[in-house]
């Protein structure tokens, strides 16, 4: 809903709610759960992709509640206030068979992850002919949990006697926490075409632990992080800019040991060009930024579902373009371009599989191609019928190098390259209210390795995919 009580002020409210029920999470067998095999021989399991077997339920629930309210007052010709005030009420459940066979070994049995948080933001900002200005003020809370309830076959757990399930709490945390921040940023135009721009925020965050239900220590941190650019006008159409900043990414509790890992600080240096060219039609933009990571947050997986998260240093070298061309109306066609040169530093990390520790220095970073490409096209076919305005045709194209997803580079974690495809038809209503959409994912069934990770309990890797060729029909209307 939008209010406009007066011409200089505008009031936009938003509320959103969504649940959903059925399964959330899927686990499967990149490699033979050897260590199933020795407690329940004879067991049935698989690595074929997208295929596993249970003998619990895969079952959970989602429920999400979302509300903003967006303020902007103009105060004056050369000065508005804006506020920005959020909420957010989440949780979600899950059940699955956490060791993807169909013995009785370990389930997975309605883990809960409920998180509630408050945020309020103010701007005050405004410009002259040469100056352009904001201050502001942020605030965050948020309480959040995560229970993890597992049942292990007893037989796994050394007791005598026929197999039956013990119920094990393999994490239980909780956390709040309490942000303030304080900002500003300056665009300052030394002349008509080079301008300076500059900002700095202070952050002030502190969070309190509880570890299966004790008290675990908590964390108090205040930053400095600024910004520095600059911009020239090469030509009315053509812009180049340099900038650096520092960023930082709080620290946290590890689910599944009483200990808390460093907040990760990053420092980001990039230069580049924006430019429209072609008369309008084309848009061209490239960059090059360079990654220097303090004590990143690696994360890996601990037997049977937890996490533990690593504190590593790391570079990243990298650059991007994108070229949007569209000749006229109906036809629009765009393409991108990502180069990346990664690599820890510093870092050690025991490995469960070879059980020993390794040194990682000058290791490619997870999740990190060295190059990835897409391809769009669309077409826009008038067709100004009674009651049909016109036909849009869509097509991408996305290919992605190889790229390990665990910090060692196994075969049953690597995923190598791939290229997945989507095409889409929409029909459009006389009125533009009501569109028909036809769609068609991942054209080619293309097997897309989503996540991976050797489990220890298991004997096993594990992971799951991307969804395989998906196509459905969408019917969207607007009001």
């Amino acid at each position: 809903m939008q209010f406009k009580p007066t011409d200089s002020l505008v009031i936009d409210l938003a509320i959103q709610h969504e649940e959903s029920d059925g399964p959330v999470s899927l686990q499967q067998l990149n490699s033979r759960a050897v260590v199933v095999d020795l407690i329940s021989p004879g067991n049935n399991q698989t690595t074929e992709v997208n295929k596993t077997y249970g003998d619990s339920a895969y079952d959970g629930e989602a429920e999400t509640t979302l509300f903003s309210a967006r303020i902007n007052w103009d105060v004056s010709e050369s000065m508005s206030f804006r506020s920005v005030t959020g909420y957010v009420d989440h949780n979600v459940t899950s059940t699955y068979d956490a060791d993807a066979t169909d013995a009785l070994f370990v389930n997975l049995v309605d883990a809960a992850r409920p998180s509630e948080s408050w945020s309020q933001e103010f701007n005050l900002y405004g410009g002259t002919d040469r100056l352009e200005w904001l201050v502001g003020a942020f605030y965050f809370k948020e309480d959040f949990s995560l229970a993890l309830p597992v049942e292990f076959v007893s037989t796994a757990l050394g007791i005598p006697g026929d197999p039956f399930p013990v119920p094990v709490l393999a994490g239980d945390l909780e956390e709040e926490t309490e942000s303030y921040a304080l900002f500003t940023d300056l665009t300052l135009a030394l002349t008509d075409r080079f301008r300076v721009n500059a900002g700095l925020r202070y952050n002030a965050e502190k969070k309190e632990f509880t570890y299966f239900g004790a008290p675990s220590g908590d964390t108090d941190e205040t930053d400095w992080l600024p910004k520095i650019g600059v911009q020239f006008d090469a030509s009315d159409n053509v812009n180049l800019y340099a900038s650096y900043q520092k960023g930082i990414k709080s620290g946290g509790h590890q689910l599944g040991a009483p200990e808390q890992f460093a907040p990760e600080e990053l420092d980001s240096y990039e230069i580049g060009l924006k430019s429209t060219l072609v008369d309008g039609k084309l848009t061209a933009n490239a960059a090059i930024f360079f990654y220097d990571y303090a004590d990143l947050q690696a994360t890996t997986t601990i037997p049977p579902a937890t996490t533990v998260v690593r504190n590593a240093d790391a570079e990243i070298l990298g650059g991007e373009m994108e070229l949007v061309f569209s000749p006229n109306e109906a036809w629009n066609f765009n393409f991108g371009l990502s180069l990346l040169d990664s690599q820890y530093k510093d870092f050690a990390y025991f490995d469960e599989f070879s059980m020993q520790a390794i040194d990682l220095d000058g290791e490619p970073i997870i999740r990190a191609p060295e190059y990835t490409l897409n391809f769009g096209a669309q077409w826009v076919i008038p067709i100004s019928a009674d009651f049909l305005s016109d036909i849009t045709l869509r097509g991408d194209l996305y290919h992605s190098d190889e790229y390990k997803l665990t910090f060692i580079d196994y075969p049953e974690t690597r995923q190598g390259s791939y290229t997945t495809g989507n095409l889409s038809v929409i029909f459009t209503s006389a009125s533009e209210q009501v569109r028909l959409r036809g769609f068609v994912d991942n054209l080619g069934d293309e097997e897309v390795l989503n996540n991976g990770s050797y489990l220890a309990t298991l004997g096993a890797f594990i992971g799951y995919y991307s969804e395989p060729r998906t196509y459905g029909i969408e019917l969207l209307f607007d009001f």
